[in-house]
């Protein structure tokens, strides 16, 4: 009945309701005010002695009781919920206001150092690259009027050699200043573009094909090193596998990025008593950048495989 000590359960369910979730606790609040009303209506229906009524109160003085102590509490604790939920939207709207704000700065920042690198790469090359060019045409001139030197002319060669080798090495440093040099979609064209040209010197047949990638990165420096990689393995097909056809792949493998250069030549046995430095170069640039650096002896030509850890953006 209404009077019955069992009563204080119904508060606590009230108080339990009001903590756990505000929608439930405003149900709870109005659950417990049907509930005493139907407890006081049923204990009016059993017509309780009198001397019960004497010791207990009246029915409704208990009932009035409860409705107030429900009220009371169960507002309380609504209000305390209500403000809480109030201080976390507002801490909420202040995080996002910050992040917005860094994201501004880092978008920001990160535009101005695109920009950097855009007029680094100008410059670089309207000076630097010119003279280098320069440099070789001289040289060439000399060549030609020193043509009957013999010992001057091996010097001049060399000149020219090393001349264009810097400046086939700047070419390189000049497009990893890009700011998409770091998308492995990129670099892919980049090699496929290089070993289009490099292989029509020599009537050798070359062929690309990469799987799609999307919102992914490579590692800083990576792109250098990967192109320094792939420039000595294809120079090594032509000088020692006498191939007439090379495939580049590119493909996608949980956390990397993989790489791979193949020819149908017939490779030597390599002498292990003899140093090879553009192997050895190679090994040494995959270790340094945590490459996974493979070489695969096919039953026709060999592959070089060169897996890269990539970061996906979203």
């Amino acid at each position: 009945m209404i009077h019955s000590p069992n009563v204080a359960i119904i508060h606590m369910y009230l108080l339990v309701s009001i903590w756990a979730d505000k929608k439930w606790g405003w149900l709870a609040i109005i659950g417990n005010l049907c509930f005493f009303g139907f407890l006081y209506y049923a204990t009016l229906r059993a017509h309780l002695a009198a001397p019960i009524g004497m010791v207990l109160g009246e029915p409704l003085y208990a009932f009035g009781m409860n409705e107030l102590i429900t009220l009371f509490f169960g507002g309380f604790l609504a209000y305390l919920q209500l403000d809480q939920e109030k201080a976390r939207l507002k801490f909420n709207a202040l995080q996002e206001q910050k992040i917005t704000v860094l994201d501004e700065a880092v978008k920001s920042r990160t535009d101005q150092l695109n920009s950097m690198r855009e007029t680094m790469a100008t410059d670089f090359h309207d000076q630097t690259g010119n003279m280098l060019s320069a440099i070789t045409r001289q040289a060439s001139l000399l060549n030609m009027k020193l043509a009957q030197d013999h010992e001057v002319r091996p010097l001049v060669d060399s000149i020219i050699n090393n001349s264009n080798s810097l400046y086939a090495s700047s070419k390189d440093f000049l497009w990893h200043l890009n700011h998409h040099s770091d998308e492995p979609g990129t670099l892919f064209d980049y090699l496929t573009g290089y070993g289009q040209l490099y292989y029509n010197q020599f009537d050798i047949a070359f062929s690309a094909e990469a799987e799609a990638t999307r919102q992914m990165q490579l590692p800083p420096s990576a792109a250098l090193n990967i192109i320094s990689i792939f420039k000595e393995a294809m120079t090594n097909v032509v000088k020692h596998a006498g191939a007439s056809e090379v495939r580049l792949k590119m493909w996608i493998v949980p956390g990397n990025v993989v790489y791979w250069l193949s020819d149908n030549g017939s490779w030597k046995e390599a002498d292990p008593a003899t140093t090879h430095y553009g192997l050895s170069n190679m090994e040494k640039r995959c270790a340094r950048n945590h490459f996974r650096l493979a070489i695969h002896q096919q039953p026709v030509g060999t592959a070089v495989e060169i897996t890269v850890p990539i970061a996906h953006l979203i």
